[in-house]
C-alpha cells in the first residue's frame, strides 16, 4: 500500500495532486526553482503560479531547496508558511572552498562548464568566439560537458572558422575539472534560463575568475535569433 507520494517540480505536483485526491496517501511537494531571481515567459509564470498555489493547497508538506524559495512562495502566498520546510541541497561544500589560480596571461583562456543542451546555450558562446577573437587572437577557449548538443556546436565552430581555437573537454571529474578552471581567468554562462547554479559556485571559489552572462528566456523565439542576440550580449554590445 502507497502511504506517500513525493514530487519534484510543478508538472509532477500537478499530477501528484490530482492522482491522490481522495485517497488516503501523503502527498509532499518540493520546489527548488522559484524565488524572485527565476525568469520564465510572463504567461507560462502566470499558469504555472495558479498550479503551483493548488499544489501547496494540496500537499501534506512542501520542501524547498532554499531560504530563499521558501520566502518567495510564502511571501506571495503560494505555500502555507507553517506547512513549509527548508531541506538544502545535497552540496559538497568542500567544492567551493577558496583555490588558488594558475591562469597564463599571455594566453589567457575563457572557459565553460555544462551539459550540451539546448538550455545550457553552448552555441551563443561558440557563436560570440569570433567577436572575442577579433579584440585578442591569444584568446583560447575550453567547454567542459557533454551531452546531445555537443555534436552541433561543434560543427557550428567548424562552420564559424574557430574550431582550433577551442578545446572541448568532455566530461571531467571533480578533481580534473577543478585543475582546468584554475587555468581560465574568465568563467563564462550562457544558459538561456538559469541565474546561478553548482558550476557557477565553483568558479566564485577561485580568484582572478569574473563571471559573465546573460540570463533571458530565449523561449518563444527562434534559435538563430536568440543566439544572435545573446551573442551581442554576450561581447558587451
Amino acid at each position: 500500500k502507497v502511504a506517500f507520494v513525493h514530487a519534484h517540480g510543478p508538472r509532477a505536483g500537478w499530477a501528484s495532486a490530482i492522482a491522490t485526491r481522495g485517497l488516503n496517501v501523503k502527498f509532499i511537494y518540493t520546489d527548488h526553482a522559484w524565488n524572485p531571481d527565476y525568469r520564465i515567459r510572463p504567461a507560462n509564470a502566470v499558469m504555472q503560479m495558479v498550479g503551483l498555489r493548488v499544489v501547496c493547497r494540496v500537499a501534506k508538506k512542501v520542501i524547498t531547496v532554499s531560504n530563499s524559495s521558501r520566502d518567495f512562495l510564502v511571501g506571495r502566498g503560494i505555500a502555507q508558511p507553517e506547512k513549509t520546510v527548508v531541506v538544502p541541497n545535497g552540496i559538497d561544500l568542500r567544492l567551493f572552498k577558496a583555490r588558488r589560480a594558475t591562469t597564463d596571461d599571455k594566453y589567457p583562456i575563457v572557459g565553460s562548464v555544462g551539459v550540451f543542451n539546448e538550455r545550457k546555450a553552448h552555441d551563443v558562446f561558440v557563436a560570440a568566439i569570433p567577436h572575442i577573437i577579433a579584440k585578442n587572437k591569444k584568446a583560447r577557449f575550453v567547454i567542459v560537458g557533454d551531452g546531445p548538443e555537443l555534436i552541433n556546436v561543434e560543427k557550428l565552430a567548424i562552420q564559424l572558422g574557430i574550431r582550433r581555437f577551442i578545446h572541448f573537454a568532455g566530461r571531467l571529474d571533480d578533481k580534473r575539472r577543478d585543475a582546468e578552471r584554475r587555468q581560465w581567468p574568465v568563467y563564462v554562462q550562457s544558459s538561456r534560463d538559469e541565474s546561478f547554479g553548482i558550476a557557477a559556485a565553483e568558479a566564485l571559489a577561485i580568484p582572478r575568475q569574473p563571471i559573465g552572462w546573460r540570463r533571458g528566456t530565449g523561449r518563444g523565439r527562434s534559435r538563430d535569433r536568440d543566439r544572435s542576440r545573446r551573442r551581442d550580449r554576450l561581447c558587451g554590445r
